[in-house]
């Protein structure tokens, strides 16, 4: 049996009144103000932070039967559908773009995202039949800035326009509360995605229009160009990103900067386990063992044997030549990719690990070859070891994941392996934020969009909850009266 019961297709709004074109506007007209989104529902094992996602073209609502906090709600699917706006923009494969500026991008992405699901909710209050339930809706949410702003009366959303004071709340707030609740969640997933950008398109400083013009299409929403109202530009001061767009600096690297830089994002969680100390000679070593496995590559090729005399002399003399160069030491004395962290490992054991992962060749530790006294350890370990699961269990369980990344898909965890039911495509009616719906709708169009909420939030809940056995027994007792 289907378990999965889309929203029915809006019918109200569907009409040939209207000269559809190719384009969806001319001369800044809505041409058509809802947009017919498509989507999956797919069930998950255990509960987690994310209630929709999109990936590669689809957006994926996750369902956990009983877990009332998956329930349906309209800007959750509007936020997913404007990451698929900004991904057909192709940013990503701009190669124009510097270091810094592609990180930020890659935030506007979310915080424009976080931007159309308020404006969603916006909609949502103006045709309320209660708005004061709406408020109380959202006054505790990542949205309580803006509806806390309606209650006090500080703005009056109309649905005649929006003002240059809403806009300015709006985008300034919403970027605000981003940067402060879920910026420290994404930037590791963040700098993650610079490793492919770096290996394409390599690392790069300095300012360039491109960026500006990708900031402002992503925060070009229902006509409104919300870059016009920004306060100030996203500031950048992760530490491993300022620490990779410094690498071109250092004369040592050359061919090598570009393998240091990923190495170093795809190390960044270990590093968070190391003192500030460790943290430098662990940089140190991803320089030097990258360095050695590329030579080694260009004068071994393929051949897995290992050359005991050459290792030893070629990481001498890279070791050698990094100590003479003025510019790496000048980087590596003013870098610190991570802050403090705690960590269930015993960071001197959990630190020769790593140093072992990263002088793996061919299956060969080559940290064997050149001799462990060339393992610079620091004497002093600063930080937290929680050393024993049972003490400190949910403190155990949060860093594991930090500490021990599994390899394996990381949509994995949202499914459940052994009963996983996945829905046939689905689909929901959402405002079209990339028509100038909050600029110029005509009262035709407004009724559309009007049409859509109401019928949205007319639509029986027990249908948008989480609960299988109350759907059937609806779903059935729906069936018996007709």
């Amino acid at each position: 049996m289907e378990l999965f019961v889309g929203i029915p297709v809006n019918k109200s709004h569907e009409t040939n009144d209207l000269d559809i074109t190719n384009s969806k506007t001319l001369n800044n007209l809505v041409i058509k103000p809802i947009e017919h989104v498509s989507y999956y529902t797919d069930t998950i094992a255990e509960v987690g932070p994310t209630l929709l996602f999109y990936s590669n073209g689809n957006i994926t609502r996750l369902y956990k039967d009983g877990e009332s906090r998956y329930k349906m709600q309209l800007p959750y699917f509007s936020h997913e559908n404007w990451h698929h706006h900004n991904d057909n923009l192709k940013y990503r494969y701009c190669k124009q773009l510097s270091t810094q500026e592609y990180v930020k991008l890659c935030a506007w992405d979310e915080i424009s995202a976080n931007l159309c699901a308020i404006l969603t909710a916006r909609y949502e209050y103006l045709y309320a039949q209660n708005q004061q339930a709406i408020i109380k809706n959202y006054e505790k949410t990542y949205m309580s800035f803006y509806f806390n702003a309606i209650k006090s009366g500080k703005i009056k959303p109309s649905t005649s326009g929006i003002t240059e004071e809403e806009c300015k709340l709006l985008v300034n707030g919403t970027t605000n509360m981003w940067l402060k609740n879920f910026w420290p969640t994404y930037s590791d997933k963040i700098i993650k995605k610079l490793n492919t950008h770096i290996d394409i398109f390599g690392v790069k400083e300095g300012e360039h229009q491109e960026y500006t013009s990708f900031r402002d299409q992503m925060l070009t929403l229902g006509g409104v160009n919300f870059g016009n109202y920004l306060q100030k530009d996203i500031i950048i001061k992760n530490k491993t990103v300022l620490s990779i767009e410094q690498l071109y600096k250092v004369n040592s690297f050359k061919k090598d900067w570009k393998d240091i830089a990923i190495n170093i994002t795809q190390f960044k969680e270990q590093l968070a386990c190391f003192s500030p100390q460790q943290q430098k000679q662990f940089i140190k070593h991803i320089v030097l063992s990258t360095k050695l496995k590329h030579i080694l590559h260009d004068i071994q090729g393929t051949k897995t044997a290992i050359n005991e005399p050459l290792v030893q002399n070629i990481y001498t003399v890279i070791e050698k030549n990094l100590q003479e160069d003025q510019s790496f030491l000048t980087w590596l004395n003013s870098i610190q990719v991570s802050d403090q962290s705690l960590t269930y490992y015993d960071p001197k054991t959990y630190y020769k690990q790593c140093i072992k992962n990263l002088y793996t060749y061919n299956n060969t530790n080559l940290m064997n070859v050149i001799g462990e006294k060339h393992l610079i350890e620091p004497n002093s370990y600063q930080y937290p070891f929680m050393g024993y699961q049972r003490i400190y269990p949910e403190i155990y369980t949060s860093f594991k994941e930090l500490v021990e990344p599994q390899n394996v898909n990381t949509s994995s965890k949202y499914k459940n392996n052994t009963e996983h039911h996945k829905s046939d495509i689905q689909y929901i009616d959402l405002p079209d934020f990339s028509q100038p719906i909050l600029t110029a709708s005509n009262n035709m169009q407004k009724s559309q969009i009007k049409q859509i909420i109401r019928d949205f939030e007319d639509f029986p809940q027990v249908l948008k909850e989480c609960d299988t056995k109350a759907q059937i027994k609806f779903l059935k007792q729906q069936s018996l009266t007709r």
